[in-house]
Parts: structure tokens; C-alpha cells; sequence
């Protein structure tokens, strides 16, 4: 869970959604990826992220006066390095609630709640050499194994791109990957 929204109508109102905005830190979008909004643990409305916004939209939960509504925010982590942060709030007026009577947008005051911060982890990848026997190849020889490798993480990672190249003049191998 990156964060549980709590919205208290002062009257009987049907919340329709509301905006989160990054206050300092990583851009959204490079640190989340699917997120979705989860009300009584079941999910709900549709959840849109910018580089500085987090807009949950089509929530249509009713509540009556004083009573909450706690939308929890579920993403998955996009890997950006170890010790990154975002800082987000929500701020005066990005609460999207109709009052029941009158159909009408009610105010929100969103004033004296604190910025919250979301740490990201890094995460931690080894890749390892499971080849390490010399091989000696003919000249025309095909389908030669030279390398084979194995990567672990601390965490589920999709890697997008591999790259395998000689270091010149060593004799060594480097590899390189990008998530």
C-alpha cells in the first residue's frame, strides 16, 4: 500500500475522487507503475499518474455526514535507486465530493493535514556466472555456449534490457542490464 486516503463529508455526499500532488522528490511516474484505488478491499474508479499528480477519479462512494471513507492507493515499485523519496499531499480543494441536497461541489479543506513522504527502497540484484569452464572452439563451430548467467533479486524485477560486451584489451566480460 503507498498510502490510505481518509475523506470525512460535513454532510451526506457522494465522494467522486480526489488529487494527490508531489510536493518534492521523483516524478510519479518514475517510481509507480499500476496503481489502483481500493475501497473496503474492493477496488474502485480509475487511477491516472503524471509526473507530479496522482488522480483518482469515478470513486462514487456515498457517505452520509461524519462518516469516513478510507480509500487505500496500491501500486507496484519501479526501481530507481536506493535512498529516493516523494513527497506528496493533498491539497485545498482537490477533494471531488457532490452534496446529496443540492448537487453541488463541496468545499474541501484539506488544511493542517501533513505532506507524506514515501521512501523507495532500493532494490538489490546479483548476477552471477553459472558457466565457468574455458571452452576451445573450431572455426566454423555454431551453437556454442560461452555464457550462461543467473540474476536474483530482493525484489520482483522485469529487466527490459541485457547487454553482454567484451572489455577491451582484459578478457573480461561486462554486463550490463536496465530495468
Amino acid at each position: 500500500m503507498i498510502t490510505r486516503v481518509t475523506i470525512e463529508p460535513n454532510k451526506t455526499a457522494t465522494i467522486n475522487g480526489f488529487t494527490i500532488s508531489k510536493t518534492a522528490g521523483e516524478d510519479f511516474t518514475k517510481v509507480l507503475a499500476n496503481v489502483k484505488a481500493y475501497y473496503n478491499s474492493q477496488e474502485v474508479g480509475t487511477v491516472t499518474v503524471t509526473t507530479d499528480k496522482v488522480v483518482v477519479a469515478g470513486l462514487n462512494i456515498e457517505k452520509l455526514n461524519g462518516e469516513n471513507a478510507a480509500i487505500e492507493l496500491k501500486a507496484d515499485g519501479i526501481y530507481v535507486g536506493s535512498g529516493n523519496f516523494v513527497t506528496y499531499e493533498i491539497k485545498d480543494n482537490d477533494v471531488v465530493a457532490i452534496e446529496k441536497n443540492t448537487n453541488e461541489r463541496m468545499r474541501s479543506d484539506s488544511a493542517g493535514t501533513t505532506p507524506e513522504t514515501l521512501n523507495i527502497q532500493g532494490v538489490d540484484m546479483v548476477l552471477t556466472n553459472k558457466l565457468t569452464s574455458s571452452k576451445t572452439v573450431a572455426p566454423g563451430t555454431s551453437n556454442v555456449e560461452l555464457y550462461r548467467a543467473e540474476l536474483t533479486s530482493n525484489s520482483e524485477v522485469e529487466v527490459t534490457e541485457y547487454t553482454l560486451s567484451f572489455v577491451t584489451g582484459s578478457g573480461d566480460v561486462d554486463a550490463t542490464f536496465v530495468e
